[in-house]
């Protein structure tokens, strides 16, 4: 039996505020060709199909077409999907009994007091017989798994929430083998687990890193363990044991970390399977340019001019000693020129030295005038005063908003 795992969908996301539904069709499309070409048996999405609880109607039709496609179009037998934190569980579970008339098969919630084997989903082959199964689990929070203790510590709460989540990963193992003995044994989830590594802007949602099982506590003796969660493509511990990573890079730390899905083909216990790693092509070129002005706008001016085929996309990160108003429209039009969409200007402040003064007096907002809020922010920002010009613009900004107010007469 062959199986394609693949995670972190996040349909919908937007990319520094923009859409990328041209960029999410070709990926899919790619998922669907490669299930037609290497004759996939079942389809494995674990979790995060959508970026947010409340998806547009647009990212729910491309969801919906896509499992359509899937199974008509690639011939896949079973799809599998559970739900991710970034998914609404009730919702992704909505039409889970028409789905599963045409063999997709979705876990979006699994609490505390419901039966394991409600996890467990037999894996058909394109021909008919049921060649494995798989252990589906979704993203847990602390309250699907246990009721909470009077008087517990944070650690505490991180280690028995660890202890439980184990306990249902052996539950929902233990049915499936009571269900299908014998059957090579696929684990499913959405978490993060030990040892898992983190891009540089995501963030970790699993209790501040410390509520982390071991990937072995999951695994168990399963032939191949199918994570979600995390965006970088990764081993941990065992080859058998995977992140696949998400279908699209979700940040500009990600774009140079290839995509791929994975490709297991199980044996006939759950001790054999084979694992090739299946790239994706990349829909459009990202870059990320850093430095001190002259050398951003050095390495703009180098940028390889545009292809027809998908606007290529680029970040700047500048190195200021102090604001430069007008830069960012700057900066786009010297993309603009060479054909790039700069989606992303931050600044990075090159701190000057605050002369030390007399005692400070902690004070309220509301004891502040609008000219000491401007130089405290300015202070924190970049690190020195603002000069005479800049305070002059700011004074001649709130003698126009003055000027503008309306008088108390005009608000009677």
């Amino acid at each position: 039996m062959k199986l394609l795992h693949t995670a972190d969908w996040h349909l919908g996301a937007r990319f520094h505020g923009q859409r990328r539904g041209s960029e999410e069709d070709d990926a899919l499309d790619q998922v669907i060709r490669h299930c037609r070409d290497e004759g996939v048996d079942a389809m494995l999405i674990a979790g995060d199909v959508f970026d947010n609880a409340n998806p547009g109607a647009v990212d729910e039709r491309r969801y919906y077409r896509t499992l359509a496609r899937l199974v008509r179009d690639a011939g896949v037998a079973t799809v599998v999907v559970v739900a991710g934190n970034h998914d609404s569980a009730l919702r992704l579970e909505g039409p889970r009994e028409l789905a599963r008339a045409m063999g997709v098969h979705v876990v979006g919630r699994l609490g505390r007091e419901d039966d394991a084997e409600q996890a467990v989903v037999p894996l058909t082959a394109r021909d008919g017989r049921v060649a494995g199964v798989c252990v589906a689990l979704p993203y847990l929070r602390d309250g699907d798994l246990r009721l909470p203790e009077i008087g517990e510590s944070q650690r505490q709460i991180h280690e028995r929430y660890v202890v439980a989540l184990g306990h249902r990963y052996t539950e929902a193992r233990d049915a499936a083998r009571r269900l299908h003995p014998g059957q090579p044994l696929v684990v499913m989830g959405h978490l993060q687990v030990e040892g898992g590594t983190f891009g540089g802007e995501e963030r970790n949602v699993q209790f501040g890193g410390r509520g982390t099982p071991d990937a072995e506590t999951l695994a168990g003796d399963a032939a191949y363990l199918a994570l979600g969660h995390l965006h970088r493509p990764q081993d941990v511990g065992e080859r058998h044991w995977r992140y696949c990573g998400s279908l699209l890079p979700t940040g500009f730390d990600e774009t140079g970390t290839q995509r791929e899905v994975i490709l297991v083909e199980l044996g006939s216990s759950s001790g054999e399977s084979r694992i090739r790693r299946l790239p994706m092509r990349p829909f459009r070129v990202y870059r990320r340019i850093h430095g001190d002005l002259s050398r951003v706008e050095g390495e703009i001016e180098a940028l390889p001019e545009a292809s027809a085929d998908a606007t290529p996309w680029c970040e700047v990160l500048v190195d200021l000693e102090g604001p430069r108003p007008g830069l960012a429209p700057h900066l786009v039009d010297r993309c603009r020129a060479r054909g790039w969409n700069l989606v992303s200007v931050r600044r990075q402040t090159t701190p000057g030295v605050i002369e030390a003064g007399g005692p400070s007096v902690r004070r309220a907002l509301h004891e502040l005038t609008p000219e000491e809020v401007f130089i405290r922010r300015h202070d924190e920002e970049y690190g020195t005063h603002p000069d005479d010009e800049l305070m002059e613009e700011f004074q001649s900004l709130l003698e126009s908003l003055d000027h503008e107010a309306p008088t108390p007469e005009e608000v009677d």
